[in-house]
This record gives C-alpha cells, sequence and structure tokens, in this order.
C-alpha cells in the first residue's frame, strides 16, 4: 500500500512503506492510499458468476443463474439413482472412464505447450527439496491428504459394499481402488502444473506465483491458462465436463449412504416408494442448498467445507479402528473376513492385525490432537470469518458428534446387568440381529453360486461395484487439492511419506470400512448391531455425508456453469468484458511494479518501469512498489 504523507514542509507525498521504514514515520490513519487490481480470470469469479459481496455478514440475493445450474445438479443425480444401484451402476461405466480419457488429452496437450517443462520440473523435477523429510508437518499433509482422498469415515465405502455379493474379494478391489486413486493423484498433477508453466512461461512470471489451490485453481488459474490456448473453448469445456463427471461419481455414493440408511431403518415403508424418496431428498436438498448460490454463498461454501471435512472424520475413523479391533475383536473380524474371502496364513494378516490395532489408531490420534493444536480460524482468501461463523462451525461439529456419546449412554442405560461394567460389556456385545445374520453367514460360507441378498438387492456385476468405488474416491481433491500439496511440501519428496500413509493409515483402514459393510449387509448405522454402543458413529457418518451432499452439488453448479460459458467464443474471462461486469481495476496483465527513487533534488518520485527504462536508471533494492494484479478469470469467478 501507499501513504499520503504530510511533510515538513507542509506538502503532501505519496511514499511507500521501504520509505516510511527508513525514515522512521508511520502513516496516519485513513492516509493509506491502496491501488486495487484484478485480471479477468478472477473478476469473472467474483463478479461474473458468484457476484460476491463483501463477507459472510452480507447475504445478498440469490444468483439465479446458479441456482438453475444446480437445479440441473440435483436432477442429474437424481436421475441417475432413481433405482438405486440398479441405475447408478451403469451410468458409472462412462462417468468413471471418462474422466480419464479427458485427463490424458489434456496431459499430452499440456506436455506439448512452450514452457510445460517448467510446471513439470517445479511438481516433482529439479526443484524437490528431501530436506523437508525431516520437517514434521510434511508428514502430517501426507497422512491428511491419503486419509482424505480415499474417502473413509463418510460411510459411502460401507454403502457401496454393502451390496456385495457375500463372497466378493473385498481385498482384492481395496488395492486396486487405492492403488488407482493415488495413481490419478499424481497423473493430474502433471497435467495440472504443465499447463501452468507454460502460463507460467507466457507470463514471464514464477511458476509459483500462478500455483493455487481449491476454488482458485479450478475456477480461476486453470481457466486462465486454457483461455491462452489454441481452440481455448475445446479445451475449457472437455476439462469441465470432466469435473462433473468426477464430482457426480463422488455425489452417487454420498447420496446412495443417505438413501441406504434410510431404507435399512425402515425396509417395509420406504422400499417400494424408493423413486418417492430419491425425488424428495433431492429437492429438499436443492432448497436447503439456495443459501449457497447467494451473493454470500462462497463462504458458506468454504465455512462448511473447513469445519466438515477435518475433526469428525478422524474421530469417526478413530473410533471404527477402536471398535472392531478392541471391542468386536480383531480376530474375530479376521474371521468374519476368511468367511468372505476364504483363509489366509498367519503372515498375511499379522500386517493388517498390527495396522488395525495400533499403527493406523495412533498415527490418526496424533493427526488429530495436531489438528486441535494448530487450529486457525476460516478464511476467505484476505476475508475473515466473523465470531458468530466460527461458533456456528463448533456447533455443527458438536451436532454431529454428539450422537456418539448420547447413542453409548442411552444403550448402557438400557443394557442388562448390576453394575455399570456389566452394562458397558452388555452394550458391546453384538445385537441379537448381528447373531442371527452370523448364522446365516455360516450356512453360506461353503456356497458360492448363489450368495445374492435378495431383499437389498446386489450390484448386477463386480465391475459396476468396482467402478462406482472408484468414482467415490476419485473426486475434484485429486484434481485441485493434491498437485498443490506436493508442491508445498517438497515437490517429488512428498511421494514418500505420502506412499507410506498409504500403507500405514490409508489401505487398512479402507479394507476394514468394505470388509465390514459386505459382512454386515447394512449400511453405515445398521452395521454398528456389531458394537450396538456406537451406534452414534453411523448417525454421525449419516449427519456428516448430509451436509457436505448439499454443499458439494453447489460445486458441480459452478462447474455446469463454466462449462456452458465455455461454448463461447472467445472464453468469457479471457479478457475484462464489461457485459459480465469488469470494472476498472480488470486487467489481463499485472501493471508495471512502481519505484520510489530519489530523484537529483533529493526528493522522492513515484515512477513506473517504462520511465526507468527511457532514463537509463534502476529501481533500488527496497524501493520497489509491486501493484496487487487480478486477472480476467479471477474476476469473472468474483
Amino acid at each position: 500500500p501507499l501513504c499520503n504523507l504530510t511533510l515538513d514542509d507542509g506538502y503532501f507525498e505519496i511514499v511507500n512503506t521501504t520509505w516510511l521504514h527508513v525514515n522512521n514515520e508511520t502513516c496516519p490513519n485513513g492516509s493509506e492510499i491502496y491501488v486495487p487490481h484484478q485480471g479477468p480470470s478472477e473478476q469473472y469469479w467474483d463478479k461474473g458468476v458468484l457476484r460476491r459481496t463483501n463477507s459472510i455478514d452480507e447475504t445478498g440475493e440469490i444468483v439465479w443463474d446458479l441456482a438453475l445450474c444446480l437445479l440441473l445438479a440435483w436432477l442429474i443425480a437424481g436421475a441417475a439413482l432413481s433405482k438405486g444401484i440398479k441405475s447408478s451402476g451403469k451410468v458409472v461405466y462412462f462417468t468413471a472412464t471418462f474422466p480419464y480419457v479427458v485427463l490424458t488429452i489434456l496431459l499430452i496437450r499440456g506436455l506439448t505447450l512452450e514452457g510445460a517443462y517448467k510446471g513439470i520440473e517445479f511438481y516433482i523435477g529439479r526443484q524437490s527439496d528431501f530436506s523437508k523429510l525431516a520437517d514434521a508437518e510434511i508428514w502430517k499433509e501426507a497422512a491428511t491428504q491419503i486419509f482424505f482422498s480415499i474417502s473413509v469415515g463418510w460411510g459411502s465405502l460401507i454403502t457401496l459394499s454393502s451390496y456385495n455379493k457375500f463372497h466378493n474379494n473385498c481385498y482384492r478391489d481395496t488395492i486396486i481402488v487405492c492403488v488407482v486413486n493415488c495413481a490419478t493423484s499424481v497423473f493430474a498433477g502433471f497435467i495440472i502444473f504443465s499447463t501452468l508453466g507454460h502460463m507460467a512461461h507466457i507470463q514471464d512470471k514464477p511458476v509459483s506465483e500462478v500455483v493455487q489451490s481449491g476454488f482458485s485453481l479450478a475456477f480461476i488459474a486453470y481457466p486462465e491458462a486454457l483461455a491462452q490456448l489454441p481452440w481455448a473453448p475445446l479445451w475449457s469445456s472437455l476439462f469441465f465436463f470432466m469435473l462433473i463427471t468426477l464430482g457426480l461419481d463422488t455425489q452417487f455414493a454420498g447420496l446412495e449412504t443417505i438413501f441406504t440408511t434410510l431404507l435399512d431403518q425402515f425396509p417395509k415403508f420406504l422400499r417400494s416408494k424408493r423413486l418417492y424418496l430419491t425425488a424428495g431428498v433431492c429437492a429438499l436438498f436443492y432448497f436447503l442448498g439456495l443459501v449457497y448460490v447467494t451473493q454470500a454463498g462462497i463462504y458458506w461454501l468454504n465455512f462448511v467445507d473447513y469445519f466438515c471435512t477435518g475433526w469428525i472424520l478422524i474421530t469417526v475413523a478413530l473410533l471404527e479402528l477402536t471398535g472392531l479391533s478392541w471391542i468386536y475383536g480383531v480376530n474375530r473380524f479376521i474371521k468374519d473376513i476368511e468367511m468372505m474371502i476364504g483363509e489366509r496364513t498367519w503372515l498375511f494378516w499379522l500386517w493388517w492385525r498390527a495396522c488395525w490395532t495400533f499403527i493406523a489408531p495412533c498415527l490418526l490420534a496424533v493427526i488429530l490432537i495436531w489438528s486441535l493444536a494448530t487450529f486457525a480460524p476460516p478464511t476467505y482468501g484476505s476475508v475473515q470469518y466473523p465470531v458468530w461463523a466460527i461458533a456456528l462451525g463448533w456447533c455443527m461439529i458438536i451436532f454431529c458428534s454428539m450422537w456418539i456419546p448420547i447413542v453409548a449412554i442411552v444403550r448402557v442405560v438400557q443394557a442388562e446387568g448390576a453394575t455399570l461394567c456389566q452394562k458397558i460389556s452388555a452394550a458391546c456385545t453384538s445385537d441379537p440381529g448381528w447373531s442371527s445374520n452370523m448364522e446365516k453367514h455360516k450356512e453360506k460360507r461353503n456356497v458360492v453360486e448363489n450368495d445374492d441378498n435378495v431383499e437389498r438387492g446386489n450390484w448386477s456385476s463386480n465391475a459396476d461395484y468396482l467402478l462406482s468405488l472408484i468414482g467415490c474416491v476419485v473426486g475434484l481433491g485429486n484434481i485441485w487439492r493434491f498437485p498443490y500439496v506436493a508442491y508445498k511440501n517438497g515437490g517429488g519428496a512428498f511421494l514418500i511419506p505420502y506412499t507410506l500413509m498409504l500403507g500405514l493409515v490409508g489401505i487398512p483402514v479402507f479394507f476394514l470400512e468394505c470388509s465390514f459393510g459386505q459382512f454386515a449387509s447394512l449400511g453405515p448405522v445398521g452395521v454398528w448391531k456389531a458394537v450396538p454402543m456406537l451406534q452414534g458413529v453411523g448417525i454421525t457418518m449419516t449427519l456428516l455425508t448430509t451436509i457436505t451432499c448439499i454443499s458439494y452439488n453447489v460445486v458441480m453448479g459452478y462447474c455446469l456453469y463454466y462449462l456452458f460459458a465455455s461454448f463461447q467464443s472467445p472464453l468469457p474471462w479471457a479478457d475484462c468484458f464489461s457485459w459480465w461486469g469488469a470494472d476498472e481495476t480488470c486487467s489481463r496483465t499485472p501493471k508495471d511494479p512502481l519505484c520510489n527513487l530519489t530523484l537529483d533534488d533529493g526528493y522522492f518520485g513515484i515512477v513506473n518501469t517504462t520511465w526507468l527504462y527511457v532514463n537509463n536508471e534502476t529501481c533500488p533494492n527496497g524501493s520497489e512498489i509491486y501493484v496487487p494484479h487480478q486477472g480476467p478469470s479471477e474476476q469473472y469467478w468474483e
């Protein structure tokens, strides 16, 4: 920022912070001069798409363009799930495979761009910093990324696996899906950074200045890079259509979790009314989601993402591991799995037993404590959230997780026993319904030809299930979070802790949830008949998935908006067009940096780089004044 300072001789002079520091001056309140600037992509995002207000306090109006895109997103999701897994299992043949076709096309295009090597080097090349392996932060980031990228703790894995035939090889499926998920994350990094390297090359900027994550990567930085390519509308359409298919798969799994929970709890009333249930839930979620398409909607979206994808998920996974390994019994659980996939050697189970009982719980406990200890209030860019919003966030966490202790207390109170210890023991004993299920499974143990679940239905084939599972775990986070986290934590060096955490935490918890759901043939609430005292864990999973599904489909609405906008040439965010609301702060290139230069007469003067070049002058170190810049795609987003 500049400062309009009154000098000793009574004159006003515009000076920068360097001059103030050298001369031991401070800028009086109200004398600061901020030079706003936005590029077309940023201003398009803020003004053309979101029409964003200044804070979450200013709700503004509903942005009806986004409301219609959100409606379309819910119609697509509802139609795909209208007949349950029988319909969604066929849709995923396209939605789970098409993204890889587009990713391959974008990778080939990206690698052929001038300057692409700069982005690749920045990602995992010569700029990889292996010294970061000595920093505890990189290990925490690796564990967190693995934990969130494979979708454990949401109940989706339990739900999808509950529709498997009893003798399906869930161990094989676990390995395939986890490897595909992590390979996709690494693959996506090459695509993102090759294109950002080209963008940095043509703008003559370091790659670090164009690297962003989350919404900024998906809707500002990458669209801006696409706008600079030949045939920009084609690449943009492919990119956003790919994001839509990636997101829909994850949304299908989340919604199916909610439907399955309801159907398992009220089978006689709801099972014959599946179509009406789907239509009713989708309609309700659409109206609840309208708050996200107001002018303050992005603040609410960022707010829910911050509070709902952290501590609750880690707590849920920790309780899953503790409940099944220490209360239900790890040896008993292993025998259940062997009923489905056949017997394995003791050496095979030694690793899983160690991970489930000790390694994974300890690592998750460390991550949970560390995350709580390093808590920082959420922000959206430079916008701070008010105190009431942070308090609301903690209330949301309490509301989702309070069912765990409430149900546990109710189960203990209702349990038989003369002492508290006897009551707790009885509350941890499997429900009679679980025991009758066990007897059925024992009868099926040697019956492989016909192990269908007639009441709930099964996947038509293992391919349906496998593609649905891949679609569930491979989502938007693989595209817009992993590459940035890898870059921030040493580039290629990050792959070492990432791979270790995959083996120590990711795959073990993934295998546990898939096995649990397949053995029980029940949703995330019903499976806890195995340990009734922990049935609140299933309720928390379902509530968390409900809140996230409502907000997640808003991102699908954003992608649909950009997809439709991509049918124009030139792309709307390619330049500062007045028809979508670009203002005077928008420009395609950053304004020249200014310089606080000491002139021959001893006075300070503010000059730009053009003046320096014409007069054969250079700007002394520390005297540069950088003018903030926002490109068209960023301003279009706003």
